[in-house]
């Protein structure tokens, strides 16, 4: 019953997402301007925030899980969910901490220089993770090094969009790249939620994910903020206004 409610739900934004594209292109008033999210600048800043949105959710996703895992796996070390919350809490203090940090780089190199900095730095902390799965301090360390990327990340993509839109399209772009991370992190969740009830070990009849899936779900967002920060090289360098001279 619940496929079908799915199937329908799927073949009904099949039918319906061309019918608006086609609307939105006819339309004298668009709600969002599709001939100007197709631009290089836009239409990069916004696959580049779909995969910044997959990365940071899969930090959220796996840490809340990893450190409630039973000892029996071992690796898993079986605190408790008011732990697993502390150990985002460090993360979310760097992420108001350093949201005024990326609007001092991007006015100092430009937001696309930040965005490709912080896509790098995300990626960082996943390399982290990879190695530092097994204690608290390493979970937190590399949880912190993620979170840290995504506030210089998400201050930086709408200054790229403001300066890739006419100044009356600034809403509609910008709500469309929200969109955008919204949409990776939902696919974020199905794949997390995939490789850790696909990749799982078992005893005594109690089953819980592998070390390895978690290993996966580390390499998966770390590649997917590499290949933001690849994203992020193809958006067109915005060149300032030549300045006109006049004569006296």
């Amino acid at each position: 019953m619940e496929y079908d409610v799915h199937r329908r739900t799927v073949r009904r934004c099949d039918r319906d997402i061309p019918l608006w594209v086609w609307y939105e292109l006819r339309t004298t008033s668009p709600l969002v301007d599709l001939r100007v999210s197709v631009r290089p600048a836009v239409l990069f800043t916004n696959l580049g925030a779909l995969l910044i949105g997959f990365s940071f959710y899969a930090n959220s996703l796996s840490t809340a899980q990893l450190v409630q895992e039973p000892t029996w796996t071992g690796y898993g070390l079986g605190e408790s969910i008011v732990v697993s919350g502390l150990c985002l809490l460090p993360g979310g203090v760097a992420m108001v901490l350093l949201s005024p940090v990326s609007a001092r780089i991007s006015n100092a190199r430009g937001p696309r220089f930040t965005l490709a900095i912080a896509s790098v730095l995300m990626a960082a902390g996943y390399v982290v993770r990879l190695f530092t799965s097994g204690n608290v301090a390493g979970i937190v360390a590399g949880a912190t090094v993620v979170s840290a990327g995504t506030a210089v990340a998400y201050s930086a993509l709408p200054a790229l969009i403001m300066h890739a839109v006419p100044v009356t399209e600034t809403a509609a772009a910008n709500g469309l790249n929200t969109l955008m991370r919204t949409i990776g992190s939902a696919i974020c969740s199905t794949i997390v939620a995939t490789v850790l009830a696909g990749v799982t070990i078992s005893r005594a009849g109690q089953v819980a994910p592998a070390l390895s899936a978690y290993l996966i779900v580390f390499a998966i967002a770390g590649v997917a903020a590499v290949v933001a920060a690849g994203l992020v090289l193809l958006i067109p360098v915005r060149r300032p206004a030549p300045v006109e001279v006049g004569t006296s």
